[in-house]
């Protein structure tokens, strides 16, 4: 979606070090920074699923399903985003274009939620073909899966991206 959570410890810079000196936990640290990110692509993505609900005349109830289903992403793809960042960050940088222009991580996080989007599509649409499922069951499977994937990144991530940042 952005490259907000991709380049939240790069955009530090020389600074990063300041992580572990101030008086504020890791964790209320990374909570931080994935909030700025949920907070500032949510919204948007909600603006657009309503504008497409009004347009197309979507039923509300499946409005609230593709805002669900797009906070599990959002949470999803923020948290491959930050352990990308904190793995890798790159706090060698003159301005702040610079700092986004040698990084690879925008690129490596897009390309990585592109092959997970690939393997649930198509896990999704072999499920629905070959399956005698109906069309609500389907759409609670996929958002049993997208938010149980969503919250498990978020326990595992958070303790990589921990990890991560202890050892800066």
């Amino acid at each position: 979606m952005n490259s907000l959570a991709s380049t939240a410890f790069t955009r530090e810079g020389a600074h990063l070090s300041l992580i572990k000196y101030i008086p504020v936990k890791y964790r209320i640290q990374l909570y931080t920074k994935a909030a700025i990110s949920v907070f500032i692509t949510f919204p948007a993505m909600l603006f657009c699923i309503i504008i497409l609900g009004v347009a197309l005349q979507i039923h509300p109830l499946y409005l609230l399903y593709y805002s669900l289903i797009s906070l599990a992403v959002i949470v999803l793809t923020t948290v491959i985003g930050l352990v990308l960042d904190s793995t890798h960050p790159h706090d060698s940088w003159d301005d702040e274009y610079s700092a986004l222009r040698g990084h690879l991580n925008s690129f490596f996080d897009m390309a990585l939620v592109m092959v997970i989007s690939i393997l649930i599509i198509t896990i999704s649409l072999l499920v629905y073909e070959f399956t005698p499922m109906g069309l609500a069951a389907f759409h609670i499977l996929l958002a049993v899966i997208l938010l149980a994937a969503a919250v498990s990144s978020v326990i595992f991530g958070e303790k990589k991206v921990i990890e991560n940042m202890k050892s800066l």
